[in-house]
């Protein structure tokens, strides 16, 4: 199947708010959004926030969408006068799963994915290959240190987090897993911010309903150098890269081969 298969819905205004909120999105920052769509999360964070953003989406008439809106946009706040700094959109026809793209989307300090209820794993329907949100997960193990990452789904193949792989250990180990995990919440406007008949953060739901995300940072590890995302295998306790020479995320210990966890 093409990535037209993956699409599931948008995120209201309301809900993008709170996405930008959550991740402390800067305006000297790079925003990514990842399976961008019509391009309206990333045009929100270069509006409001002024920040640099990005989108990269699969199907062509989209990005031509984006495109468009973005014109629109532009137009309408230079109507309200020069005073309004906004940062600069780029939308990207492509397939992020392609490691061609890896480099450039990595670049990004706080990347979005819209993968709910599973259309970027088992709902995606493929077989004999990786699920789209291993590919995510890899992104974001390129990302530099600091870097955030918020999804909507659970990125299980990324294994345990810091404090989850440090749990029995009698010394912190930074080695041990190259990011801090964070369940966190989409809060729902309240009644006076309703606003066409969407009373929730995300487009499928037009009820005032709160949404579980899942908010991923990119720690500092001492082995390598360069910001490289390492994880130490609890079997051998060696330190392997996150990443393959394929720029796909390693799932085993690069010494005694087990299964990460």
């Amino acid at each position: 199947p093409t990535q037209r298969n993956f699409q599931y819905g948008r995120m209201t205004i309301f809900g993008t708010e709170q996405i930008l909120n959550l991740a402390n999105l800067q305006s000297s920052e790079i925003f990514l959004d990842i399976g961008s769509g019509i391009g309206t999360v990333a045009l929100q964070a270069a509006s409001c926030i002024g920040c640099e953003a990005r989108g990269i989406e699969y199907v062509r008439d989209r990005v031509f969408i984006s495109k468009q809106i973005r014109l629109a946009l532009d137009t309408a706040i230079n109507e309200l006068g020069p005073f309004i700094k906004t940062g600069r959109t780029e939308f990207l026809e492509g397939d992020f799963t392609h490691a061609e793209n890896r480099e450039r989307l990595a670049e990004a300090n706080v990347a979005f994915v819209n993968n709910s209820e599973g259309i970027y794993s088992q709902r995606a329907g493929m077989k004999n290959s990786q699920f789209p949100d291993s590919s995510v997960a890899a992104i974001f193990a390129q990302m530099k240190p600091g870097s955030r990452l918020i999804s909507l789904c659970p990125l299980y193949d990324l294994g345990l987090d810091c404090e989850e792989s440090n749990r029995d250990t009698f010394s912190y180990n930074p080695d041990a897993s190259f990011f801090r995990y964070e369940q966190v919440s989409i809060e729902a406007p309240s009644e006076d911010s309703y606003h066409e008949g969407h009373k929730g953060v995300v487009s499928w739901h037009t009820t005032a309903k709160n949404l579980s995300a899942h908010k991923y940072t990119r720690i500092t590890q001492k082995s390598f150098g360069g910001g490289t995302a390492v994880f130490s295998c609890q079997n051998c306790k060696g330190v392997s890269r996150a990443l393959t020479d394929k720029g796909t995320l390693r799932t085993t210990c690069s010494y005694c081969l087990k299964t990460r966890s």
